[in-house]
């Protein structure tokens, strides 16, 4: 099925996660540069939202994870990263550096499964 949504950004190499209705879209490129924006596409309403973020660097090819119990989206690795990740509460703007490189767990006791088969909470 084919769904129009305006506003949608053509991009390459992002990082991107879902929730149950929205699909996050993180840096990527639009075929000359690397960016750091962040779009959030609300399947529901059909819409995109693009969220001014505070991000330390120009991203591609990075992990993004939505964690539902929390309300946030953490970033993992990507170009440009050296292997510092990022984590950002939903209605926030501000991302703030992990202490882990390249990987993250945060809790020993919580699993949670992501789209991203390389990384595991």
């Amino acid at each position: 099925m084919e769904v129009t949504i305006p506003n949608t950004p053509s991009l390459a190499a992002f990082s991107w996660t879902t929730s149950t209705t929205e699909l996050f879209i993180l840096g990527g490129s639009d075929g000359s540069l690397l960016n750091s924006d962040l779009f959030i596409v609300d399947f529901l309403n059909g819409t995109c939202k693009f969220v001014s973020t505070d991000f330390e660097f120009s991203t591609g090819m990075g992990h993004l994870i939505y964690r539902e119990k929390a309300d946030e989206l953490h970033h993992i690795g990507g170009f440009n990263s050296y292997g510092v990740n990022y984590s950002m509460k939903l209605g926030s703007n501000k991302w703030q550096a992990l202490k882990s490189l390249h990987s993250n767990v945060t809790s020993g006791s919580e699993l949670e499964l992501t789209s991203n088969t390389s990384v595991y909470f």
